[in-house]
């Protein structure tokens, strides 16, 4: 039996690896993107995909628009961090076999081995010899993250009642010089406002930065409840940033371990802007996230960024280890 596991993380590609037994009879092949997935099944006959939704160059919904072109019967399990019940749906409509959320729980896996024929193994002494390169701690980060959007995504689905685009999330280190360049290009988009969101806990303390642009903020707004006519537009726009900023952190506490506490949202004006931007040549190595929601029928947009110290990357990397 050939089994594809398609994922652009390879802590994600590790983590399915460890969730299938070593046989003699199940061969595990990997793909980096969609583009990558559709390459190997043209050369190799796959019995079972697991595929992930969220990647670069070809997604999973694109994979999956093109399984029926590949003539043989692949059966394809997503397994994603998008649990937007929209996002589910869609998959099961293009053919998928299942829809399994990260992170994997090893029950609902153990559900579908009768009906894929792939034996599961879950034991935490086992190790993989494929993908030998050691996984970072910033490319577990990344995919916690990647979780962590699904949720958030899926929380602001159910506001605005519709489905949220969800793009790769990048994650890099950066030293003063680009920090300061990526505030100003945050802080220059024509019509949009701009929140700031401090952040803290166990030893980890960072900043959100949340740009929101977009005519449909207030149909957002009414649809948290937030009808009252003296609510203002910042207002609206304060909570629907705290909820973005909230459900994030909410995610990565329950996979880290580690509780955060934030202060509240404020609007980051133009005098604000000047001096944040000032404070940056002070400011030594960072680490950043930056993802974005985009309402997929709405005018609404929605990019965040993540700003964290060296020491609390440093702190989220022993935390990690026991990941």
């Amino acid at each position: 039996m050939n089994i594809l596991i398609c994922d652009d993380s390879s802590f994600a590609r590790k983590a399915i690896a460890r969730c299938i037994a070593k046989t003699n009879d199940q061969h595990v092949i990997f793909a980096e993107h969609g583009k990558n997935a559709l390459e190997v099944m043209q050369e190799t006959d796959i019995d079972v995909m697991f595929l992930d939704l969220t990647m670069p160059i070809m997604d999973g919904y694109e994979v999956l628009a093109e399984m029926p072109n590949i003539d043989y019967p692949t059966q394809v399990v997503v397994i994603s961090g998008d649990v937007q019940q929209t996002a589910i749906d869609r998959c099961l409509d293009l053919g998928a076999f299942a829809f399994i959320k990260k992170p994997i729980s090893p029950d609902e896996l153990l559900e579908y081995e009768h009906d894929l024929g792939v034996v599961f193994t879950f034991s935490k002494s086992e190790s993989v010899d494929v993908e030998d390169n050691k996984v970072s701690g910033m490319k577990k980060l990344k995919e916690l993250t990647n979780v962590a959007l699904g949720r958030g995504a899926s929380l602001l689905s159910e506001y605005l009642g519709e489905f949220i685009t969800i793009p790769v999330p990048h994650a890099w280190a950066m030293g003063a010089g680009e920090l300061d360049m990526t505030l100003q290009d945050v802080f220059s988009h024509k019509g949009a406002m701009a929140i700031s969101q401090r952040f803290s806990g166990h030893g980890i303390h960072g900043e959100a930065l949340v740009c929101m642009r977009g005519k449909d903020a207030e149909t957002i707004g009414r649809n948290m409840g937030l009808t009252d006519e003296s609510i203002s537009t910042n207002e609206i726009v304060l909570t629907i940033s705290g909820v973005v900023v909230s459900s994030y952190l909410q995610a990565l506490s329950d996979q880290l371990g580690a509780m955060f506490t934030t202060r509240q949202p404020s609007i980051v004006d133009r005098v604000q802007r000047e001096i944040d931007i000032s404070n940056t040549r002070n400011i030594q190595d960072m680490f950043a996230l930056e993802y974005s929601f985009l309402a997929e029928t709405m005018d609404f947009e929605c990019e965040v960024l993540f700003l964290l110290d060296s020491k609390s990357v440093n702190t989220i990397q022993s935390f990690l280890e026991n990941v």
